[in-house]
């Protein structure tokens, strides 16, 4: 589907929500958007490569950093965006490249799709996944 001609704004802080594909490896990251007072929605849904990091002592600072999962690399990822629950524009399985908070994808009529401020969401997810691994989830 080509790309839209205009640019869409979402100014309301997306839902998200991730899961396993793969335990401690494979992150899915699924994200949705609803713009104030628009028909349009979007739906993200990547795969996040992870890895455990273990502790990590500092020594010149006496600090012990926690273990955690870290986020290596998105995978790939889908996008859909809809009109009136019609679907106007997609990507499948496209690789991003990351630019500072946001993901630009290629998109195959030319020109790229750019993601902005989802890089922060997708680590909140991993450190979401920390926190049950280690057992201090919060409700």
């Amino acid at each position: 589907m080509p790309l839209p001609d205009h640019e869409l704004d979402f100014e309301s802080t997306p839902g998200f929500e991730e899961s396993w594909l793969k335990e401690n490896q494979l992150l899915e990251f699924r994200c949705e958007f609803r713009p104030t007072g628009q028909r349009v929605r979007a739906r993200l849904r990547t795969r996040l490569a992870v890895a455990w990091r273990d502790a990590l002592r500092i020594p010149r600072l006496g600090e012990v950093l926690p273990p955690k999962f870290k986020l290596i690399t998105v995978e790939n990822l889908d996008f859909v965006v809809a009109l009136d629950g019609k679907r106007v524009f997609d990507v499948v399985e496209a690789r991003p490249e990351q630019d500072g908070h946001s993901l630009v994808v290629p998109v195959r009529f030319g020109g790229s799709l750019r993601i902005s401020n989802i890089v922060y969401n997708m680590n909140k997810s991993v450190e979401r996944m920390t926190d049950l691994r280690s057992g201090q989830a919060h409700g």
